[in-house]
């Protein structure tokens, strides 16, 4: 099985999960950022993560990339993520209403989704993983 180790989107090879013999799909793609891995300080104000199109925009109006995009994959939308902050955030999927975390890991599956903001209320370091994938990225 392929890990994500240096946050590029990789294909995850068929294996068993239960006794059901449950699968992780061979068309699982992941989705970082930053996208060499590790964690970016970012500023107070808005962080916009694209999926769709890769694009990140930070507070600053500055735009970066994820290690890949949807839209080069073919596929329609995210359906895991896990965020780690070390302050309190505010989140929004997709402009949907927002979630206040204030833990230092946020995780969440069975939502699709193609952009994620990140109100950030301090300045603050961050890391993103997410998945077309329904399963959650704490049992891979």
């Amino acid at each position: 099985m392929q890990r994500c180790l240096s946050c590029k989107f990789v294909s995850i090879d068929v294996i068993s999960m239960s006794k059901k013999k449950s699968k992780i799909s061979a068309q699982t793609k992941y989705f970082c950022y930053p996208a060499a891995g590790g964690t970016k300080s970012v500023g107070v104000g808005d962080l916009t993560i694209d999926f769709y199109s890769g694009k990140v925009t930070l507070p600053d109006g500055t735009e970066e990339f994820l290690s890949s995009s949807l839209k080069l994959c073919n596929l329609r939308s995210c359906e895991s993520i896990l965020i780690r902050i070390d302050k309190s955030i505010d989140i929004s999927f997709d402009g949907h209403g927002r979630i206040r975390v204030t833990s230092t890991l946020f995780g969440m599956n069975h939502m699709a989704f193609k952009t994620v903001y990140l109100h950030i209320l301090e300045a603050s370091s961050v890391s993103i993983f997410a998945s077309n994938s329904n399963v959650s990225f704490f049992f891979l």
